[in-house]
């Protein structure tokens, strides 16, 4: 299959289908054993992983939070003013008395989706990052990602996560 600029798409199927898989596929994280994954025609094999890293972004399923502050497991030590981590966290409905060592599911999702500050022009993998958080805070954000990012590939086991977004869906058997 080929997934193309500027369109939003849903990987369906039941557990153990491939889709997390598929991204990990995508990202280099993992090798082919047959057949090869082209990105802008090129195989990813051929591609220095750096190169991968600044054309993707893949948010996986398992978040990671690291023992320092709620704006370090935002920013990850990049070079971010306060005033748009500021911004950020208000987006992504993140408090400033959160704790790394408390977070509920949700928050932790939160904090690893406002991690992706600069997803712009990016090819965004997003792997049941709204699993752990409402309905309708779900739809808020990824109706937010929508007008920042032109390309997107979701899995999701939740339908109704999606609402009225215009969306590519895929089912993998």
């Amino acid at each position: 299959y080929a997934f193309t600029r500027d369109n939003f798409y849903k990987l369906n199927g039941d557990s153990g289908r491939g889709k997390s898989t598929l991204l990990k596929l995508a990202t280099g994280q993992l090798k082919p054993n047959s057949g090869e994954i082209l990105l802008n025609g090129i195989n990813i094999n051929q591609i220095p992983q750096k190169v991968i890293n600044e054309l993707i972004i893949y948010l996986p399923q398992k978040v990671t939070i690291f023992p320092y502050s709620i704006n370090y497991n935002i920013s990850l030590g990049r070079k971010v003013n306060l005033e748009k981590l500021a911004s950020i966290k208000e987006k992504f409905g993140i408090d400033d008395s959160w704790q790394y060592n408390s977070l509920s599911g949700g928050q932790k999702q939160r904090v690893a989706l406002a991690r992706l500050i600069d997803s712009t022009n990016k090819l965004v993998l997003l792997d049941e990052s709204f699993s752990s958080i409402d309905l309708k805070s779900s739809q808020d954000l990824l109706q937010m990602f929508l007008k920042d990012c032109k390309t997107i590939i979701l899995v999701s086991h939740r339908n109704n996560e999606i609402g009225d977004f215009p969306v590519k869906n895929l089912t993998l058997k």
